[in-house]
């Protein structure tokens, strides 16, 4: 038996396998109360069952009962899934635009949508404007003045 980098508290692994080969045709909820009863808990004990049908190591019949395949247990290896390390890409930097020296004649006006500039009569009070303008109008608007304004 290989050498183990840290010290074993229990091997609730070893036991759900021997367990499964003593009592073939159990399901799950009968193993988790059993080995409830010995201090294992009851997620360990169905989880690992579920991991012996993925690994080969038992199968499941029809009636939700497991049955080991395989005589001895064998230490299950994780899967390539589970071992690869996600690569993370770095985003690429934002393109900084070079400031412009011409001052506000640099200054171009944007494109806006011709409702929301149909729509503002210059020389009446914002409530007076908004009144007059359905929902997706005026989120045009707010959308416009925020991107002038900033925020």
């Amino acid at each position: 038996m290989t050498k183990t980098p840290f010290a074993i508290q229990n091997n609730v692994t070893r036991v759900t396998f021997d367990y499964i080969k003593l009592h073939p045709g159990t399901t799950a909820a009968a193993a988790s109360r059993d080995l409830t009863k010995h201090g294992f808990k009851e997620s360990s004990v169905t989880a690992l069952m579920a991991q012996f049908v993925r690994a080969g190591l038992a199968t499941r019949d029809n009636n939700h009962g497991y049955r080991v395949t395989v005589d001895e247990y064998v230490p299950m290896k994780a899967s390539v899934k589970y071992t690869k390390k996600a690569v993370v890409k770095a985003k690429p930097a934002p393109k900084v635009r070079e400031p412009q020296n011409d001052g506000i004649a640099a200054l171009q006006p944007e494109a806006t949508s011709k409702r929301v500039v149909n729509t503002i009569v210059f020389g009446k009070p914002p409530e007076e404007v908004i009144k007059h303008m359905n929902v997706i109008q005026a989120r045009e608007l707010y959308d416009y003045l925020k991107k002038v304004f900033g925020g």
